[in-house]
């Protein structure tokens, strides 16, 4: 609008293009800015002002000493900027818009000190710096970053205006949740290298849909499976391990959106296998026993296996350093095997995982759940003989897709309505799945949708819809129409 402003974006490696320094996230060090500008002009930081002197039309802004800090989120912004106070935070903040914008906050300035608590809550730690501040930023392409005490977004994701709904509200609540939630993993709690990003990003995504689950159930979020966009990246040939060697700042990025979707849909099953309390016990010893400082993947399965009981990193250790994903097989007897899931014509090297099965089944009518380890190739679950039907995911969170033999598929199928709305969502992705890769024919495929087309919950309903259209799409033309 023919003003001008300065806004910044360290990462991943550019702080070094404003101050000489040693940009790398584990140099985490106290930090103090001193920033001269035009004397009407707001200039911000990621602390409060210490001390402002002017002189002659110029303004020289000192900002208090940071916690220790990476060079990564370093932020301060510079302009003719206009501020809305966020009321109702343990700490003082306030959302700066470019000139004449603080009238599209209502929303945001209404629903985030509830997130914050939220989060604060989770924790059980105060938000750990002197203040939160907001950040419209324009044309920002990085979308939002977590600069402590300046956090930076987009402006099309805070100036929304006093009310908002279905998807835009949603996008927005869950960006705040993920930015604030970096301000513990990542902010206080910092990677030691690139190569853990993953760890900055999985849990910030992981842990904002927690919130917008818990704090805006009418959105049922928890019918989004992380792991469906996860698995369409993965099962590439060409997908590389969340977690891997980065060298350079191009390989920085690489890949990046598993580690926002895997990562999410590996920390959601975990959880499920160490149970909730145990897992947030383990998340709140963790950030004590790092805070304001690095960590590693070793560090945090050594505390969630010391509180837990179990191996984590057993079982996390091969999601997160080899691509790709398993399909589980479970037979009549109980044999359960694993063989990497691949599309038809792909050539990929063989590997395993140790994977939780939280096995869901029908015997003599009455609906029971079992727990087994796959942590080798094959082995055998504790599953009665003459079951009516499996369902190998319960809960849905499964990182792996998985097979039984047709008639007792088509059994429960049958019985869906035993299963919740996140596992028949779940069967519907899974199914899709196995027709992809030929396991399902089109009529046992068909036979899914038809079911699940009746389904009373829309979240449910309109995917099945989708592929029914996308199957109209791809597969009927002169020669089919008829059958």
């Amino acid at each position: 609008e023919g003003r001008d402003y300065v806004f910044t974006q360290m990462e991943d490696m550019y702080a070094r293009r404003a101050f000489p320094l040693f940009d790398e996230p584990s140099f985490k060090i106290p930090w103090r800015l001193t920033i001269e500008a035009p004397a009407e002009l707001t200039v911000i930081a990621n602390t409060p002002v210490d001390s402002t002197t002017e002189t002659d039309g110029k303004q020289r802004v000192s900002f208090a000493e940071t916690k220790p800090l990476p060079s990564y989120l370093l932020a301060f912004a510079v302009g003719p900027l206009d501020r809305a106070p966020i009321e109702g935070m343990s700490v003082p903040g306030y959302i700066y818009t470019p000139r004449g914008g603080t009238d599209k906050l209502g929303f945001v300035l209404r629903e985030a000190p509830r997130i914050v608590a939220a989060l604060e809550d989770y924790f059980g730690s105060p938000y750990p710096f002197e203040k939160l501040d907001f950040v419209a930023v324009p044309d920002f392409a990085f979308g939002a970053m977590e600069n402590p005490g300046l956090i930076t977004y987009r402006t099309d994701l805070l100036m929304v205006g006093d009310e908002a709904s279905g998807s835009t509200a949603e996008t927005v609540l869950m960006v705040i949740a993920h930015e604030v939630a970096h301000i513990w993993y990542g902010d206080l709690v910092t990677m030691e290298w690139w190569n853990d990003l993953w760890l900055n990003e999985a849990f910030a995504s992981w842990m904002a849909w927690s919130i917008i689950e818990r704090l805006y159930p009418e959105f049922d979020s928890q019918l989004t499976l992380p792991q469906a966009s996860a698995f369409a990246a993965d099962e590439s040939t060409a997908s590389k391990a969340i977690r891997r060697t980065v060298r350079t700042s191009d390989e920085v990025f690489e890949g990046a959106g598993l580690n926002y979707t895997k990562g999410r849909a590996l920390l959601r099953m975990l959880e499920a296998y160490v149970g909730p309390d145990d897992w947030q016990a383990s998340i709140r010893k963790y950030l004590e026993r790092y805070a304001w400082g690095n960590a590693t993947e070793q560090d945090l399965w050594a505390v969630v296996s010391e509180v837990s009981g179990h191996d984590i990193a057993a079982i996390a250790s091969a999601f997160l350093n080899q691509p790709g994903f398993a399909l589980v097989t479970v037979e009549e007897d109980g044999t359960v095997t694993q063989n990497r899931y691949r599309l038809p014509g792909q050539a990929s090297e063989d590997l395993q995982w140790n994977i939780p099965l939280t096995i869901k089944y029908k015997k003599d009518g009455d609906i029971r759940q079992t727990f087994y380890l796959l942590d080798h190739e094959r082995g055998t679950a504790d599953l009665p003989e003459a079951t009516e039907w499996v369902f190998p995911d319960a809960g849905g969170n499964g990182y792996f897709r998985w097979a039984t033999d047709v008639g007792r598929f088509y059994a429960l199928v049958d019985d869906a309505d035993e299963l919740s709305d996140r596992e028949r969502v779940a069967l519907l992705d899974n199914s899709e799945a196995l027709f992809s890769i030929g396991a399902l024919s089109l009529a046992d495929y068909l036979y899914v949708l038809e079911r699940l087309l009746a389904d009373p919950h829309p979240l449910v309903f309109l995917p099945a819809l989708e592929n029914l259209k996308t199957i109209g799409d791809e597969f009927i033309d002169e020669s089919t129409a008829d059958a």
